[in-house]
């Protein structure tokens, strides 16, 4: 249904399902790195993918160039690592705050973008 944009709606919504988790603040050992850290790098990782799966911004505008494309190689693949770690701890949770109800969220956000609209014409 989301056409080109699938691969980014999906990334948006794990990804948002993760920074959702967060806020409840999930368990010390659910986590594989200090809480810190791992909200860093899934924020970081959230950036990139939207910046690069071309995910659409409201106002038309392009999302910012992500901190990650910025970083030395050895820091970029520590972020990536911890975010991968990160998202792994969140599928072990259960894949908290993604349901049917956030997805459809994600999809209907898609739906006011121009360009999703002007691509459905």
């Amino acid at each position: 249904m989301s056409r080109s944009y699938g691969e980014a709606a999906v990334a948006e919504a794990r990804w948002g399902a993760v920074s959702t988790w967060f806020i409840g603040v999930p368990k010390p050992d659910e986590l594989s790195n200090p809480q810190e850290q791992a909200w860093e790098a899934a924020e970081m990782m959230r950036q990139h993918q939207r910046y690069h799966l071309r995910w659409p911004r409201s106002g038309g505008k392009q999302w910012p160039a992500p901190a990650l494309d910025g970083l030395d190689p050895v820091s970029r693949q520590e972020a990536e690592r911890v975010a991968a770690e990160t998202l792994a701890d969140w599928e072990r949770a259960g894949s908290p705050r993604l349901s049917a109800h956030s997805i459809k969220g994600v999809f209907q956000c898609l739906l006011t973008f121009p360009g999703f609209q002007e691509a459905a014409a």
